[in-house]
């Protein structure tokens, strides 16, 4: 029944929709497929200055930068489907493997990555792609420190 819906390969393509609320609605402002890839996470930072891209399976860590708000971002986001370059990008880099999640510091100057057994923490102070930092730790330690 779904197959009549739903095409056999829709799972192939990922969709990122980008809504702004309004009172206590959402308002479809731009939908964008995001090609060659099957799980992506996508975090802002809090200044709303980046926007970084994880795609999981293929062990790519893209980061953009978003001028002008929410034009901006509807912008960008039009160039990412044409194929527009990132500003910094970590491509099948070891130390990422595996990445489960980003999160941004609070003046979005440092994207920390992680994932069992692995910390990576990017610089973003400087427009080269650098990791600061690498940690990698046995399991039960990462899984003590994720419990905090």
């Amino acid at each position: 029944m779904l197959s009549k819906v739903f095409p056999k390969d829709l799972h192939e393509f990922p969709m990122l929709k980008l809504l702004q609320k309004s009172d206590n609605t959402f308002k479809e402002i731009k939908e964008i497929q995001i090609p060659d890839t099957k799980k992506v996470q996508i975090e802002f930072s809090p200044d709303g200055v980046y926007m970084a891209m994880l795609l999981r399976k293929e062990n790519i860590l893209k980061i953009y930068h978003i001028q002008g708000g929410i034009d901006g971002l509807e912008y960008l986001l039009e160039n990412i489907e044409c194929g527009e370059e990132p500003m910094l990008e970590f491509n099948n880099n070891e130390s990422l493997f595996k990445t489960k999640q980003l999160e941004w510091d609070v003046r979005s100057k440092y994207l920390v990555c992680f994932g069992v057994e692995r910390l990576n923490v990017i610089s973003l102070e400087s427009q080269e792609a650098e990791i600061l930092f690498k940690f990698e730790l046995d399991r039960e330690t990462f899984k003590e420190i994720m419990d905090v």
